[in-house]
């Protein structure tokens, strides 16, 4: 017999716990210069939870503690140097989300966690938001990267 429940299930986007927007506020306070909210979807409840939280850690640490096959969300604090006028450097720490969802994962658990971006995003006041599928590109290089294509150049 069709199990329908699991395709409405599969439609609806999960609800924030209110203890990630909490964690967020705090993490954001601090303007770490590499830190790390990382968040996930708990199927039973269908909540967004924190996952793990590091106060410094860079992305390629970062990625090596990721699942393989299993997505995350990753609001990363860091700070970014670009060269300023007259030689001096321009110093911003952005707060970006970053959606992983690895090519291999549990094809309903991603899913999952892509129809609730939105609802996470209209949560947390993020502007900046990345996809990536494979943890092995998670790196300081590809994040700036990222950030550039974001960024209006004024010369």
């Amino acid at each position: 017999e069709y199990m329908g429940s699991s395709l409405s299930m599969a439609s609806n986007t999960c609800e924030v716990a209110d203890e990630v927007v909490e964690a967020f506020k705090a993490f954001r306070k601090k303007n770490s210069a590499a830190g790390a909210l990382i968040l996930k979807i708990e199927k039973e409840s269908l909540l967004i939870r924190v996952d793990e939280v590091h106060e410094n850690i860079s992305l390629g640490d970062l990625a090596f503690s990721l699942p393989d096959m299993s997505p995350r969300f990753i609001c990363y604090s860091y700070k970014w140097e670009r060269p300023g006028p007259g030689g001096t450097s321009r110093v911003s720490y952005p707060l970006v989300l970053i959606y992983y969802c690895p090519r291999d994962g549990e094809p309903y658990l991603s899913m999952m966690y892509s129809s609730s971006k939105i609802a996470l995003t209209s949560k947390i006041d993020v502007n900046k938001i990345f996809d990536c599928q494979d943890a092995e590109e998670l790196s300081e290089e590809w994040l700036v990267k990222q950030l550039e294509k974001g960024t209006v150049r004024v010369s």
